[in-house]
């Protein structure tokens, strides 16, 4: 389902107030039939795309997943 733009700014509004901000990475396939690059991008500020992959790059990429992942919490610890 489509997050329209009220959502999406509530959300972003949550994750500020919260202290997240920055340290947010969203991570898509670019095959994902619920969500696309587009719409995570509206909601957070940093976006992986994995080209190739559907909604679960964790499980189709585990490796390339992983690194992507340690090497985004390394910058924010």
């Amino acid at each position: 389902a489509e997050v329209g733009e009220d959502e999406a700014e509530e959300m972003r509004a949550g994750f500020v107030s919260r202290g997240l901000g920055d340290a947010l990475l969203g991570i898509v396939g670019d095959r994902d039939g619920f969500v696309t690059p587009e719409e995570l991008r509206a909601l957070v500020p940093h976006v992986q795309v994995f080209r190739g992959a559907g909604h679960l790059p964790s499980l189709e990429r585990p490796a390339e997943f992983n690194r992507l992942l340690l090497d985004f919490v390394a910058r924010w610890t």
